[in-house]
């Protein structure tokens, strides 16, 4: 009423502005009613996208201030890589301008999608390896990088779990190249100062390598490539488990 009272055009920068200002409003309540109003900010968003600089960086600013910093928002989670991208592949700026506290937050989530999708659906068969899904899971917080590697049968398959994949994430994957097998893929991740690469076919070993011998962030990657290089090689053989855990304990590496 007030915008046809006195003729304000939709245009208008008094949009953005009343915008922003109900952004500070909701980060101002507490926990819970901040939590309730973050899907209908997010999906608000999309009528002023020139805003995302302003008002992402203040949600999660709250968002990691709250209680319910360490669940996944998802609503949250895909406006941020809608506005930004993923932060290792052709990533916006506004990544590097977080917090490094608020950025590992956001990554965290990424993560987790991509290690859930990687070991649920990027299988030589439908089987999920929920093993060894669980296992990296104990070290979700620690993993500072990643990228999701698809060999030429995940790249070009007309199965509609690896289309879905494909569309989900667009951009977010590399092709990796050269394989022993088309149906390989592979997931790699940093923790430290060490690179860690699982392979979704089941008998090849987890190799960890040190960040110095392992350039990240190429085009593609090439298997025999990655193989060639000097790393410590971890097997999936009887209670791989305990044995991982001692290894990579000894290159000052722990669980959550």
């Amino acid at each position: 009423q007030i915008t046809e009272k006195f003729l304000i055009p939709k245009t208008s920068w008094f949009f953005e502005y009343l915008f922003i200002e109900k952004v500070n409003y909701i980060c101002e309540l507490a926990d819970i009613d901040f939590y309730r109003k973050i899907k209908g900010i997010v999906s608000k968003l999309q009528d002023f996208p020139m805003q995302h600089g302003i008002v992402l960086p203040k949600i999660l600013k709250r968002y990691y201030e709250s209680e319910y910093q360490n669940n996944c928002h998802e609503e949250l989670k895909f406006s941020v890589l809608k506005h930004w991208g993923h932060p290792y592949i052709k990533g916006h700026n506004f990544w590097n301008k977080l917090d490094a506290n608020i950025k590992s937050m956001v990554v965290s989530w990424i993560v987790q999608e991509e290690l859930e999708a990687f070991f649920r659906v990027l299988q030589k068969t439908a089987d999920v390896d929920q093993r060894r899904l669980d296992y990296w899971l104990r070290y979700l917080k620690k993993i500072s990088y990643s990228e999701m590697l698809l060999g030429k049968n995940a790249v070009t398959s007309k199965v509609s779990r690896f289309v879905n994949f494909r569309v989900k994430f667009s951009g977010r994957f590399k092709k990796l190249i050269e394989t022993t097998s088309l149906d390989n893929n592979a997931f790699l991740f940093k923790i430290g100062s060490y690179v860690i690469i699982e392979y979704s076919q089941t008998g090849n070993a987890t190799y960890v390598y040190p960040e110095s011998v392992l350039k990240l962030e190429q085009p593609y990657y090439e298997h025999s490539r990655l193989r060639s290089l000097h790393g410590q090689r971890l097997l999936h053989q009887r209670n791989w488990e305990d044995q991982f855990d001692r290894e990579l304990a000894n290159l000052g590496i722990f669980p959550d």
